[in-house]
This record gives structure tokens, C-alpha cells and sequence, in this order.
């Protein structure tokens, strides 16, 4: 393939060299697979991301080529994905959500420092626990309890504890303070960037939904047993609208279990009726 070529080119030759080699459009992905050589889903994700910022009478274009068609809407239903993956992650960047999740995230703070000092208090608990138990049991008995039992065909068996220190519990044994210290941070941000991440998703999906939707603004707040509930206002065309958004806790404070679980209600303001309800994570 020539350097000089141009984008449009580019993603020719490699749809031209597919039909050589008799590859299905309907077999491509962006990841090697049975029926799709490496190589070929490397080509197929150079194409698509060529695709990308090409414009639509370019990809018309292509699309006219003979024998192309199938290939151009399969690597189009990629681009679809890809952009939509790249909306969702630089949505609250964006000029026009950027505010709106900027004050959610800054309403739900006081609940993920609540979690963060229980994630915290549970690790250290454990720590504690499990160290405590060792040295009270000794490491036979802690062996003899915690470990697998791997059977020989003469009936013995031996005793590994590989599985048991895998677990987060298990990895916990034996554990310097100071990497224990390091491990509670990084569970408090990974659950804080979880949590920010769901903002992102329900309004990523609302605007997936309604996607001339503006004026987006923040009216109302209010702690309940629960988390927090929101009111916000929104315009979709003429049409005035009311968004009720639930935040209920789910699961303990094991990091791996607590969550915030988001439910979002659209309401037409002119009516007072639900006509879209979008469920979060």
C-alpha cells in the first residue's frame, strides 16, 4: 500500500483486498476471532476508525463500489458504536452537559464520602481479622481451614492456598500496612470514579434517547433515606419536560457490592406523564 494515499484510498484497498481474499462482511470485527485472522480485524479497525471522519459523500462513495456495500455498512455499524463510546466518555466535557453532570457529581460527594470512609473502616476491619486469626490459629490450622484440598489418586491429598489468596480477603494476609494503605486508596477512587462514570452513563442514555434535548438545569435537590433525588428541566423541541432522577444504594459496603443505582424519570411538564424511564447501572 503506497504512503500517499488518501483515507478514502486507503479503506478502498483494504475492502478491495478483503473480496480477494473472499472474507464475509458479515464475519468482521475489530478483534481476532474464528473465521477472522488478526490480521484482517486490524485492517477492518484501521478502516473504521479512516471511516470515522470521513464525510458522508465519501462513504457514499465507497458504499457505490461494486461488491462494497455490505462491507461499508458493517464497518459503519462500528463507527456508530465507536462514536457513541466516545460521546459517552467525554460527555461531561462537553459544552453541552458538562454543567449539568459537573453539579450532579457535586450533589452526590457527601454520599461517596460516606462509602469511601466505610470501604476504608471494612478493609482495615478485615485486615485486622484475618492477620489476628493467623497468629491465634497458627499456619497449619489457618492452612487446614482456608486452603483447598487437592486429592491424589492414592488418596492423599495436599493443601494450596492459591484460590483462598485471590480472593480480596485473602489477599489481605500478611499485607505491610504501607501497601495497605495504597490499596484502600485505590478502592476508595476506583468506587468514586465508578459512581462519577454511572452520571455519565444516564445522561449519555437520556441524550441517546432524546437527542435534541437542551436546556438541561438543575432545580431541585433532596436527601432521602436513600441517596439523593434530583429535578431537572429540559426542553426536547417544544416540548417542556420534567426529570425526576431516583438515587437509591444497592448491595453493602463492600466495594465490590455498593453502588449507586440510578432511576430517571421523563415526565411532559404540560401533562404530568411519564414517557420514558431510563434505569442506571
Amino acid at each position: 500500500m503506497a504512503t500517499d494515499m488518501t483515507p478514502k484510498q486507503k479503506v478502498e484497498y483494504y475492502i478491495k483486498g478483503m473480496i480477494n481474499r473472499k472474507i464475509s462482511p458479515y464475519n468482521l470485527g475489530l478483534r481476532a476471532s474464528r473465521g477472522l485472522s488478526s490480521a484482517t480485524a486490524y485492517q477492518t479497525k484501521l478502516a473504521v476508525n479512516l471511516l470515522i471522519d470521513m464525510s458522508k459523500d465519501e462513504i457514499d462513495s465507497l458504499r457505490s463500489l461494486e461488491g462494497f456495500e455490505s462491507y461499508i455498512n458493517k464497518m459503519m455499524w462500528f463507527v456508530v458504536d465507536l462514536k457513541k463510546k466516545q460521546m459517552d466518555k467525554n460527555i461531561d466535557s462537553s459544552d453541552k452537559f458538562g454543567k449539568i453532570i459537573s453539579e450532579i457529581k457535586e450533589q452526590i460527594e457527601p454520599i461517596i464520602i460516606e462509602q469511601q470512609e466505610k470501604i476504608e473502616k471494612k478493609i482495615l476491619s478485615d485486615w485486622k481479622e484475618i492477620n489476628k486469626e493467623y497468629d491465634d490459629l497458627g499456619e497449619v490450622e489457618f492452612r487446614n481451614k482456608h486452603g483447598r484440598k487437592n486429592y491424589r489418586r492414592d488418596g492423599t491429598y495436599y493443601i494450596t492456598m492459591s484460590e483462598f489468596t485471590r480472593t480480596f480477603y485473602g489477599s489481605l494476609l500478611k499485607k505491610p500496612e504501607k501497601y495497605l494503605l495504597r490499596e484502600i486508596e485505590n478502592q476508595k477512587e476506583g468506587y468514586k470514579n465508578k459512581e462519577h462514570s454511572k452520571v455519565n452513563k444516564l445522561i449519555s442514555n437520556l441524550n441517546e434517547r432524546y437527542a435534541d434535548i437542551d436546556n438541561l438545569k438543575l432545580i431541585n435537590t433532596s436527601r432521602s433515606v436513600n441517596g439523593i433525588e434530583f429535578r431537572m428541566t429540559a426542553n426536547v423541541g417544544d416540548t417542556p419536560l420534567y426529570i425526576d432522577t431516583t438515587t437509591i444504594y444497592a448491595g453493602g459496603y463492600n466495594i465490590q457490592r455498593l453502588h449507586l443505582r440510578w432511576l430517571m424519570h421523563v415526565i411532559d411538564k404540560n401533562t404530568g406523564k411519564t414517557i420514558f424511564s431510563i434505569k442506571g447501572q
